[in-house]
């Protein structure tokens, strides 16, 4: 949409497609946006686990339950070493 609403736009992703070679211009953004959309799925995916983990953590330690150190420290480490 965003290079289809401009003509100077349409005409500058054209010559862009030009240099690249034999490439149908319709083939190559359709290529390219399930690409875009699976990064960003990725993404999200990513964040979901992390604030799922979050979340529990957060529940355990704010429970009426009162928990021993051991368990606190465990799920602090848990969060301090969480990677995605």
């Amino acid at each position: 949409m965003y290079v289809k609403d401009s003509e100077s736009r349409m005409m500058k992703f054209k010559q862009c497609i030009e240099k690249l070679g034999d490439i149908d211009a319709k083939t190559a953004l359709c290529i390219d946006v399930p690409t875009m959309c699976n990064e960003k799925w990725e993404r999200v995916k990513k964040i979901c686990i992390f604030l799922l983990s979050f979340y529990e953590i957060t529940n355990m330690i704010s429970a009426t339950n009162y928990l021993t150190s051991n368990l606190y420290f465990l799920q602090m480490w848990n969060i301090q070493t969480w990677k995605a």
